[in-house]
C-alpha cells in the first residue's frame, strides 16, 4: 500500500497565508487508488461564490431584458414640438405644432416671421387618444436621427417631446422616418393635425 503523501501548492491554506495542501491519495473499498481528493480544503465557499456569480449574472440578465420603462411606469409626456418642412420650401411650407398635454391644446405657426399663431383646444379624451397613440408608436425607443443621404431634396422633421420629470427627447429626420412613423402621424390626427 502507497501511503506517501505529495504536497500540492495553493493560493491559500486555513490560516489564510500562502501555503501548501497535503494530497493523500483516496483508496476504494478494495483497496486500490481511485481519483484523489484535496484534504482539509473545504468545498462550500467555492460552491457559495459560483451562486453567488450565478445569482448575479441572473440579475443582470433580468436587468437587461427589462431595462425600458413600460408606458404606465414611465414618466408622463406633458409636450410635444413636431416641426415638419421641405427641405428646400419656404416659409410657409414649414409648419410648427405645440401640443400642450396639461392645457388641453396646441398651437401651429410657420416659419415666416409675420406667421400668425393659432391654438386649438382639444377634449381630454381626444388628448388621451393622442398620448396613446404616442406609446403605440414606440416613440420612447425611437432613434436621435433617421436621414437619408442620398435624397438631396424632400422633407425633414423635428420632435421634441418633453416628460414630467423634466427630461427631453430629440428627434430628428431627413427623407427617413422611425419604424412606426404611420402610428405616430395617426396620433396626430386624433387632435385633428394632418
Amino acid at each position: 500500500m502507497n501511503t506517501s503523501k505529495t504536497d500540492m501548492p495553493t493560493s491559500a491554506n486555513a490560516a489564510g497565508t500562502r501555503g501548501y495542501v497535503k494530497f493523500s491519495p483516496a483508496r476504494g473499498k478494495n483497496g486500490s487508488s481511485g481519483r484523489g481528493k484535496m484534504a482539509g480544503v473545504r468545498k462550500t465557499p467555492a460552491i457559495l461564490v459560483a451562486f453567488l456569480v450565478l445569482g448575479l449574472l441572473a440579475v443582470g440578465v433580468f436587468a437587461v431584458l427589462h431595462w425600458q420603462t413600460s408606458p404606465e411606469d414611465a414618466a408622463p409626456i406633458i409636450a410635444l414640438d413636431y416641426r415638419q418642412a421641405a427641405a428646400y420650401g419656404t416659409c410657409e411650407d414649414a409648419t410648427n405644432y405645440g401640443i400642450d398635454v396639461p392645457g388641453l391644446a396646441f398651437e401651429v405657426t410657420n416659419d415666416c416671421e409675420d406667421s400668425p399663431v393659432t391654438t386649438t383646444a382639444v377634449s381630454q379624451s381626444q388628448m388621451d387618444r393622442f398620448l396613446e397613440g404616442l406609446d403605440n408608436s414606440g416613440i420612447r425607443e425611437w432613434e436621435d436621427s433617421y436621414v437619408d443621404p442620398d435624397i438631396l431634396d424632400g422633407s425633414m422633421f423635428t420632435i421634441q417631446v418633453t416628460y414630467q420629470d423634466g427630461t427631453a427627447q430629440l428627434v430628428k429626420g431627413q427623407n427617413q422616418w422611425p419604424p412606426e412613423w404611420a402610428l405616430f402621424l395617426d396620433a396626430l390626427g386624433e387632435l385633428g393635425i394632418t
